[in-house]
């Protein structure tokens, strides 16, 4: 049964990943908003820097759109392809196959939420970094 699933879920992380849409937004578009709001640098009104604020929206917004957007998109897909019902005729079940689905968009928005706070460690450090950790 576990084999089973894992084969499901590698087939649904390549379809996944086929998919402009998906793999767009999952992986690409998190860095792109990233670098934009950084280019403007920065810090908030309270001396926040940016990307502090910016890196968490990002991770809320790449799980949401994995889970709220994409992954009904998909099963609307297959419901309307007819894939759902000629999987009756496998021995895998429907529970199987959306489990599949679910850890697939799971793991691109976790990719997703990675390459941004991959990002930020290579990023310069703001200057008042130093003066707090040198003032404790």
């Amino acid at each position: 049964m576990l084999k089973g699933l894992g084969n499901v879920i590698a087939i649904e992380l390549k379809l996944a990943v086929r998919d402009p849409m998906a793999a767009f937004f999952a992986l690409a578009f998190p860095v792109v908003i990233l670098w934009v709001k950084m280019r403007n640098g920065g810090t908030l009104p309270g001396g926040l820097p940016v990307i502090d604020a910016v890196v968490p929206m990002l991770s809320v917004f790449v799980v949401g759109l994995a889970s709220l957007v994409v992954l009904p998109a998909t099963l609307a897909q297959y419901r309307e392809r007819h894939v759902l019902k000629r999987l009756r005729a496998t021995p895998a079940s429907s529970t199987m196959i959306f489990g599949a689905q679910w850890a697939a968009h799971m793991l691109l928005a976790v990719l997703g939420t990675a390459s941004p706070l991959n990002s930020t460690s290579r990023a310069p450090k703001p200057p008042h970094a130093s003066i707090m950790i040198s003032s404790r």
